[in-house]
Formats: structure tokens, sequence, C-alpha cells
């Protein structure tokens, strides 16, 4: 980012430094500038008792050593040895082309604090705070016919660097987001209209970043009639720090529904069956796909397999796989059907050998299909169960155990994690009596308890997936009875299934019951399930919800 005016004003950099304190041992200056007319003047104190020692670096945009004039001569790194209670100072030259970056003064953790300043030699003066590395900041920016907003980003590690960027404008609605990919020590500036092209042509709000790992930003507002400069506010925490849900939809283009599926399966998002449209909802089979998760196209209203709510959907061998499920109030079905692509299916099985149930759980692993507890409503063999099966062709299934271990249940969920299968949570359908309890098996078979409380409310129809090496559990229906205050929508995540966190202790989507969680393109999404409205009847939902 250089200003698109000749003219600019004086910047000034400046930051205290409290090395022992600090994440990083360095100081960054986001955004470097000399040639052009630009000259830069570095600025460093030293206010403690012992000499200091220390080197500035220049870099460019890719990370690579950055040639800057000093003292005649083109050098890409200056020393510097401070007595004292003395200062150092640097300046650039003015002369050549622009050349533009980033600075850093590495120091090691043990070295005490220094103070330093980087100033652009030219008309006016504006100061503006360094920056230490951080996961997330906020900045406001605006874009107007008077103004526009810059940014300068640093990613200062040896590793590359996602950084998600969310605009989010003065009503707190998000407008634009986009993820920004940084090699090892490189460095973007680029003006808000250039990083969101198609912004509106007045805009007011803030830039929020966040990122797993640290990174440097400074943020700057350009005066479109002059050229000069003023810093944005901002700071460190961003809206989406701690994972945010942002709803990308209010009305997806498939009917409102609960109990349906929701899977990745060849790039794209699917959406099966579920209890469909308004109460009194039937029982649907229709199946949609998207490329986005947010636009939806209908695959197929008519596939072969009877209409259901309440299955179980997973990939295996390269196939969709959907098992089970609830065809009528008091008949499940004992069903597999597989898809290569999504439209045309294919039976497996319709009289597997696990019998007829519903609100179970299924999972790939270890090269076979395998489906654990759920119950039957009616008939001989109701009930509910813990038993485990498998099959190696979702046509001819065995009986692993009859008993796992982890009591009766239905509407639990099990995800792979770790080179084990982990089944979480569940109930028995009752207002009392939900779980939290997680259990973990390497073979299938034999069953270990990890932990009897995982921290967060008992609850069954509980949604749960892998994602960044960690088990994440959202919604459910919690002790209580069946009320809007009973549905759950808090958020929480293990990277060991026995220790817990609350990430967020209520989110933005509203509490529901039997939604779908999904995880695509490394992003989680949240769609459908019921709520009560204010006449006390459910409503059905159709909004897509994302995880920033």
């Amino acid at each position: 980012m250089v200003s698109r005016k000749a003219a600019l004003t004086l910047v000034v950099w400046s930051l205290t430094v409290c090395v022992g304190l600090c994440q990083y041992p360095s100081v960054f200056f986001p955004q470097f500038v000399q040639g052009g007319g630009i000259a830069s003047e570095l600025i460093i104190t030293n206010p403690g008792d012992a000499s200091q020692n220390g080197t500035i670096n220049f870099f460019d945009d890719s990370g690579q050593p950055l040639g800057v004039q000093i003292g005649g001569e083109t050098v890409s790194s200056w020393s510097f040895s401070l007595p004292p209670g003395g200062l150092a100072r640097l300046k650039t030259g003015a002369n050549g082309p622009v050349k533009a970056g980033y600075a850093e003064i590495p120091f090691p953790e043990s070295e005490p604090t220094v103070n330093s300043a980087l100033i652009y030699n030219l008309a006016g003066q504006v100061s503006v705070a360094g920056s230490q590395p951080s996961n997330a900041c906020h900045l406001y920016v605006e874009r107007t016919s008077s103004y526009n907003s810059g940014i300068a980003v640093v990613n200062p590690g040896s590793q590359a660097l996602d950084v998600d960027l969310l605009l989010v404008d003065q009503n707190g609605i998000p407008r634009a987001e986009r993820k920004l990919t940084l090699a090892p020590k490189a460095h973007l500036a680029q003006f808000v209209d250039e990083m969101f092209p198609g912004l509106d042509s007045e805009f007011f709000g803030t830039l929020n970043a966040v990122s797993t790992a640290g990174f440097s930003v400074v943020g700057l507002r350009q005066n479109r009639a002059d050229g000069s400069l003023a810093v944005l506010a901002g700071g460190r925490g961003a809206f989406g720090t701690e994972r945010r849900w942002l709803q990308a939809t209010e009305h997806a283009d498939f009917s409102p529904r609960l109990g349906h599926e929701m899977i990745t399966f060849h790039g794209k998002a699917w959406v099966i069956g579920g209890k469909v449209g308004p109460q009194p909802p039937d029982n649907g089979k229709d199946v949609w796909c998207s490329d986005d998760a947010i636009h939806w196209s209908l695959a197929t209203d008519s596939p072969a397999f009877p209409k259901r709510a309440y299955p179980e959907a997973t990939v295996f061998s390269d196939k969709l796989w959907i098992v089970g499920g609830r065809w009528e109030p008091g008949v499940e079905l004992a069903d597999a059907w597989y898809s290569a692509d999504g439209l045309t299916w294919q039976a497996a099985t319709e009289t597997a050998e696990f019998g007829p149930r519903w609100l179970h759980c299924l999972v790939a692993f270890q090269g076979r299909l395998w489906v654990i507890a759920g119950s039957r409503t009616a008939g001989a063999g109701s009930g509910f169960f813990d038993d485990v099966w498998s099959s190696a062709d979702g046509a001819h299934w065995q009986r692993e155990t009859a008993h796992a271990g982890f009591s009766p249940r239905s509407a639990a969920q099990a995800v792979v994690f770790k080179d084990k299968i982990w089944v979480i949570g569940g109930g028995q359908g009752q207002s009392t009596g939900n779980l939290s309890d997680v259990w973990s098996s390497a073979d299938g078979v034999n069953w270990t308890l990890v932990t009897a409380d995982a921290g967060f409310a008992g609850r069954h129809g509980l949604r749960a997936v892998v994602w960044d090496d960690a088990i994440w559990v959202t919604a459910g229906v919690t002790n209580g009875g069946y009320g809007n205050e009973f549905f759950m929508n808090d958020l929480w995540k293990s990277t060991d299934g026995e220790h817990w966190t609350a990430v967020q202790t209520t989110a933005r989507y509203p509490g529901r019951m039997a939604p779908d969680l999904l995880l695509f393109g490394n992003r989680l999404w949240l769609t459908g399930g019921t709520r009560f409205n204010a006449q006390g009847s459910f409503d059905s939902l159709n909004d897509v919800w994302y995880l920033f």
C-alpha cells in the first residue's frame, strides 16, 4: 500500500516493547516505504541501565531482504549499539523508485525494554502504534468519496499463515469476507477496495482479522484530496476472535426441515431428506447440493430410496451412503443405500441385520461401515440400543458387540478421531437423563469410558464433527423438556475427547431441535432444525449459518 497521491503526510510508528512479557521477541513495522521522494527515519532509545545491541531488518512483500538507502549505501539490515539512556537514529534516502515492505527489530527474550519509532519524513505528522503479533485484531475502516482505508499485514512466522478477514458494517452486519494466505515472512498492503473488490462506494465499519497464529497489522485512512494519512482506530481482539456463528442466508433454496442429513461429497455440500415443510412436516427424500453451502440446487426429488427423517449418512468407498431412519411415525427402516453421484441411488440392502432403527450413529472406519446404538419405536426388539454393527460392503452386516459398555441410547453422535471411534452424549428421548459422557474404541468392539461428564450439559440430538484437530460439539436438547430454553446453541471443542473447552456458551444462531452440522470448505456449517414460535407451535427452519 503506497499512497495514490504524490503528497503524503508524515507517518510515525512508535512502540514500547517489554520483551519479557511479549509472545514474539520482535518489534514489527508492518509498512515501511522509502524512495520516490519519501525518506524514512527510525529512532531507537534505550531507557535501561545496560547497553543494548540490535539489528533492524528490512523485507519486501515476499519476505526477502529489501535493500534500502542508508548513508549512501544500499543495505537490507542495520545494526545499532545503545549505551544506557542512549539512542540511535537511522535515516533512509528519498531518491530512486518507491520501495515498500516492512521492518523488524528482533530481540532475544532476555533483552530488557527498548523504545522505537519509525517516521516518514514528509509534511504533517501522525502517530501510529507499532505492532506486535496477535492472532486477532479489529480496525475501523471506511470507503467514501473523501476517504479510503488501507491495511498492511505481515506474517512473522516460518510457516504459511491463513488469516480470515471479515468486514462488518456499522450495524454489526457481516458484509464481506475472504481468506488471506500469506507465505512465510510475507507482507501485503492494500486499500480496502482492493482487498474486497465490489465493496459499496460508501462503507463504514470494522475489518476483523482472525488466525491461529500471530500476525502484525496496521491500518491507515487516506484523504483522497491531498493523499494525507491518518491512523485507523482499532486494537487486539476481533469480532470473531473466539469463533462466531454468522448467518449466510435466512432462507436457503431447500424447504424448511429438521432431522435431515448434511454431508460433504465430491467437493459439494449435500442435504438429504428429513421432516420437510411447514408444520406438520412430512418426511422427505429430496436431495440438494451446493458449491458454497449457501446457494442450493435440487439434485433429485425422486431418488430410489424411500422417504425418511433422521437417517444417517457418510462417505464410504468413494460413494455417498444413507442408512436407516424413520419412514413414518412408529415405522423405522433397516436399509442401506449408496450413490456414486448423489443422483442415482442403489440399495445395498433393505433388510439389514441390525434391524429397523433411527437416531443411530453411522461412521466409516477401518474400511468398514459402522452402525452404533439408536432406537426402535415399536415391534419386536423395540427399545434403545447399545449394540455395534459393521459391514465391509453395506449389504452384509455383522454384530460386533451386543452391549458396547455404554448405556443404551439414541440421538448420540459418533465421529472418527485419532484412529478411534468416539461416541458422545445422547439419551433416551426424555426430558431427563440426557448424557454428556464420551466413549472411544480403537476396534469398534472394546469401548473405554473417556469421561463421564464432558462439561457441557447432557443432551440428545447434539451434532459433532472433527475439524482443526479437535472434536466440535453444538446443539442438542438438554434436560428439562421440549422448549426453546432447552434447545442448546453453545459450542464446545476437545483435542483429546476428555477435556472440553466452551468456545461459546451462547451462539448467535437461535437454539433449535434437530439441525445438522457440516464440515465443508474448512468451515463449520449449520442448517435447519425447528423451534417454538410465539404461538407455541413448532416452526421448521431453512437458514444457513457458518462459523467464522
